[in-house]
């Protein structure tokens, strides 16, 4: 799977202060502790999906019209009142209209609509140099992650113009640019500083697995 990015959960309401000190925490944790500091830090905790208005099974007429759809396109209408029971309450995030968040790069459809597939920046790596590659490595706070969005911004524009690249491959969304070309290279470092300054904005961090 390789490196995987995801926005870090937002603090619940009067825990802030708890969410930075496991934070820091989990930033230097052994693997010994790390499940249980996972544990505690999901309990005074909001994940992005809770957070970003995607619609639920159960409360919204989209979300069982979803389900009943998808029940129905793999002939498990027979079964839909059990798998409606059994996703009571998931946030279909596929109903959701594109954005910088949900990024085109993604490793599977396994992953979250939000996951950004972070391993193909491996092959930005002599753009980028030590210091950026190391941190897309590392967790981060909101405030440390649009740091990094800006960075990534002038790494991409350098980049682009060095290797004169068209003016849409920082605005064009779909990665219309072969693999293993300057132009796909230039589109994965403006779509890594979209997805960052998307999420950092919205006072979310860096969930970084790998």
């Amino acid at each position: 799977m390789g490196l995987e990015w995801e926005p870090l959960p937002k603090a619940k309401r009067g825990h802030e202060r708890e969410f930075a000190d496991l934070f820091h925490k989990l930033a230097v944790a052994k693997e010994s502790r790390r499940d249980q500091l996972l544990q505690w830090f999901a309990d005074v905790t909001e994940p992005a999906y809770a957070l970003i208005g995607a619609p639920r099974v159960g409360f919204d007429d989209a979300a069982d019209a979803w389900l009943q759809a998808k029940a129905e396109k793999s002939n498990r209408l027979e079964e839909l009142d059990a798998i409606r029971a059994d996703m009571h309450g998931t946030y279909v995030l596929d109903l959701l209209p594109p954005c910088e968040g949900f990024p085109v790069y993604r490793s599977s459809l396994e992953v979250e609509r939000y996951t950004f597939h972070a391993e193909l920046l491996r092959a930005t790596s002599d753009e980028l140099g030590t210091e950026l590659c190391e941190l897309a490595y590392t967790m981060m706070l909101p405030e440390a992650l649009s740091d990094y969005a800006t960075q990534l911004f002038v790494t991409a524009d350098r980049f682009a113009a060095e290797h004169k690249l068209p003016e849409h491959v920082a605005t064009i969304r779909e990665p219309v640019f072969p693999e293993g070309t300057d132009g796909r290279r230039g589109h994965v470092l403006y779509a890594a500083a979209k997805w960052c300054e998307y999420w950092s904005v919205r006072g979310h961090g860096l969930a970084v697995m790998y």
